[in-house]
């Protein structure tokens, strides 16, 4: 039930930053519990906890790197080269997932990010629905990986 109230969550995460470009603080709210939940289920308190602590490590080191290219090699401020939505995602990726499967989704929905927007968003440069296209990656993920072991669960 948390699995399916999560992939609800994060296409409306997704839906909201492609039509409105903007996300209710709420919304990342709900996935943060939901991600607790299902980490916790899944993983003992103490590794689940050193995994968090690795993870917002990352993503600090990664938002740092970030700020100091937008910063000084694009000659822009920090807000103005990406959304807080963003930041917020990455936040509740790194508490949701495990060491392991956080840097492997962390970069592969980058990756599905920038070949989506390659194809579909080529005329708008002004700016890239980056949450919304990572949350219908990670959705797209857990609804396979909920599939796959049903599926496997049928032949045992």
């Amino acid at each position: 039930m948390v699995l399916f109230l999560t992939i609800f969550l994060l296409l409306h995460v997704a839906y909201q930053d492609l039509r409105e470009r903007s996300v209710l603080l709420i919304s990342f709210g709900l996935l943060l519990v939901t991600g607790m939940l299902l980490k916790f289920t899944y993983m003992e308190l103490y590794i689940a906890l050193l995994s968090i602590f690795i993870n917002v490590a990352v993503v600090s080191f990664v938002v740092f790197l970030l700020f100091l290219y937008i910063r000084y090699k694009m000659n822009l401020e920090f807000k103005d080269a990406i959304g807080m939505g963003d930041i917020f995602l990455w936040i509740v990726m790194a508490i949701s997932f495990s060491v392991r499967t956080f840097i492997w989704v962390f970069s592969l929905s980058m990756i599905f990010s920038l070949i989506v927007t390659w194809i579909f968003f080529r005329e708008k440069k002004d700016t890239i629905p980056l949450a919304g296209l990572q949350a219908v990656f990670i959705a797209g993920i857990l609804l396979c990986n909920f599939s796959f072991s049903n599926l496997e669960s049928l032949y045992r």
